[in-house]
């Protein structure tokens, strides 16, 4: 996506330090638990996919996402070098995984829902909020809880009775809609703690297993990046240090380099290309961006 290099990332963010970010230490060592165990979960952190549970608290807050609580794991869609916002409320330690890793075990973006904290016009905003929360309310009394139970229908399938319907649908309401939605104030600046839609936010449902050919990059505060090579050094990850501006134009450029000087020596071993060639291809591609970052600065 060369249009486009800063908008979305193909490795999506899982960083371990909610609630306690500048705390380094512990945070890195969760970070390292996770990578032993080989799961990213949800509390109580059981080595294993987890439950599909939802809790329902019915005269709890909608707009502070107390009302129903799904037990998911959470992920963000921020390339690598847009991660500064992020760190301030997770902490500057964590991974990342493939997106089509977590797309291939149901991980998705969340729906995010905005209002104005002093009220807005009907049909939108905390009405809109509390309009979805009370008829899924009405829905679950009066439609839900006095038809008789029946067994699921299986997924993909047609409900046969009004029976499987009436449950097929709470079920989809909870765990297909209200499980990921999320409301957040639209007044709040992008860099406020509290504005969850700068978070760009996946859940899955569950726990996920870690394998290493899907798992992109580590990351750590800077002091700790040697640390973590040693550490982690039997994982054949990248390490890199969490993003400050100090330091992304030097680990961008490193990892530019690292890249096309490893290609360059499989090419050379595979006998695909000559070092000569390879050298001359790469002159003639540098020229060309040079030209295109020239005539785009005009």
């Amino acid at each position: 996506m060369p249009e486009f290099p800063n908008y979305v990332s193909d490795e999506l963010f899982h960083f371990v330090g909610f609630s306690h970010s500048d705390k380094h230490e512990d945070n890195y060592e969760t970070l390292k638990t996770i990578l032993a165990d080989g799961w990213i979960s949800y509390w109580p952190h059981a080595k294993d996919w987890g439950e599909h549970r939802i809790d329902i608290n019915w005269d709890a807050d909608m707009v502070k996402g107390e009302f129903l609580i799904p037990t998911v794991t959470c992920f963000a869609d921020i390339p690598y070098e847009c991660l500064g916002l992020h760190g301030l409320k997770y902490g500057q330690f964590g991974l990342s995984i493939d997106r089509s890793y977590l797309v291939n075990y149901h991980a998705r973006p969340v729906m995010y829902l905005p209002y104005l904290p002093t009220g807005s016009p009907s049909y939108s905003g905390r009405d809109l909020i509390t309009h979805l929360k009370n008829t899924f309310i009405g829905f679950e009394k009066l439609v839900v809880d006095p038809t008789p139970d029946v067994p699921s229908v299986y997924f993909g399938s047609e409900p046969r009775t009004v029976e499987q319907a009436i449950h097929s649908t709470s079920r989809i309401l909870q765990k297909q809609f209200l499980a990921y939605l999320k409301p957040f104030n639209a007044l709040l600046g992008v860099d406020n703690r509290d504005n969850y839609y700068m978070e760009r936010e996946w859940r899955k449902f569950g726990n996920l297993q870690l394998q290493q050919d899907h798992v992109r990059r580590i990351v750590v505060h800077p002091d700790f990046v040697e640390k973590a090579r040693h550490d982690f050094q039997n994982l054949n990850v990248l390490i890199s240090p969490f993003p400050t501006k100090g330091n992304i134009n030097e680990e961008l450029t490193i990892g530019a380099v690292a890249a096309i000087d490893t290609l360059a020596k499989l090419l050379f071993d595979k006998g695909i290309i000559t070092q000569q060639e390879f050298l001359q291809k790469l002159n003639e591609e540098s020229a060309t961006y040079q030209a295109m970052i020239r005539l785009l600065s005009r």
